[in-house]
């Protein structure tokens, strides 16, 4: 029985009794479980594994994730998980936080941004979260001959 309210699934015991059940999520050894946090990665990786097919496409294309603001690579390392399950070569910032000057971070941004297009031969998507967004649309201008057309960028 799936409870819409706070995305859960009950089960309903012969004698009665509910028991709430959560499917725990692993992610690099991390188990997510009884947390919405957990349920939330949970529907979005299931959605994203679900719906997309891997294809010979996007077999070893790069992909360089860019942290949001007080976060590092480390919070986007479910998503590369799931991105490198799919077929992706994944090139993380560097970033521990994201907390210094953008006049600081960019060119050490750029320096990895060489570095993937050199090691995948082809133009690198970026991805950025928050903050990593504004700085992966900064390095798309300013680098339009090593970044992939189609990247995103979730900002805020």
């Amino acid at each position: 029985m799936r409870d819409k309210r706070f995305a859960r699934w009950t089960a309903v015991a012969p004698g009665g009794q509910s028991d709430e059940i959560r499917p725990a999520l692993r992610i690099r050894g991390l188990a997510w479980r009884n947390s919405l946090a957990g349920d939330f990665m949970f529907s979005a990786l299931h959605g994203i594994l679900h719906r997309t097919v891997p294809d010979a496409r996007v077999q070893g294309r790069g992909v360089l994730l860019i942290p949001g603001f007080l976060s590092g690579d480390y919070s986007l390392s479910p998503l590369a998980a799931t991105l490198e399950a799919l077929g992706y070569r994944i090139f993380f910032s560097g970033i521990w936080y994201n907390v210094d000057c953008p006049f600081h971070t960019l060119p050490r941004l750029e320096n990895v941004l060489r570095k993937a297009n050199d090691k995948t031969q082809a133009k690198v998507v970026l991805i950025g979260h928050s903050l990593g967004g504004i700085y992966a649309r900064e390095l798309a201008c300013r680098f339009p001959n090593l970044v992939e057309p189609q990247s995103y960028w979730a900002r805020a």
